[in-house]
């Protein structure tokens, strides 16, 4: 999500407005929407690095869709999460993920 950017004009009144829209808007944390979908990671019981080019370390993920009933975990080897997330299934599954 983009910034709230504040337009200063010579009415005093709008600029007023401005600052409380951005003083309540600046209190949100939007971690959720500074993601993006990884579609079709095939995992299995061995780890898989995927690259997820947020170009900074990831806060977290969610599996959107799997294709079979498998666990999915972060794996005991995660290194360099700036750049890859390493996961592993209970099984073979393919699946969808919003990586934040």
């Amino acid at each position: 999500m983009k910034a709230f950017k504040r337009i200063r004009t010579k009415l005093i009144e709008l600029n007023k407005v401005q600052d409380n829209i951005k003083e309540f808007v600046n209190q949100f944390d939007y971690t959720l929407s500074e993601g993006l979908i990884i579609e079709g990671i095939d995992l299995t019981t061995a780890d898989l690095k995927i690259e997820h080019k947020l170009n900074r370390p990831y806060k977290g993920y969610i599996i959107i869709s799997k294709n079979a009933n498998q666990n999915v975990w972060l794996s005991a080897t995660q290194q360099f999460t700036e750049s890859f997330i390493t996961l592993t299934a209970s099984g073979n599954v393919t699946v969808n993920i919003y990586i934040f």
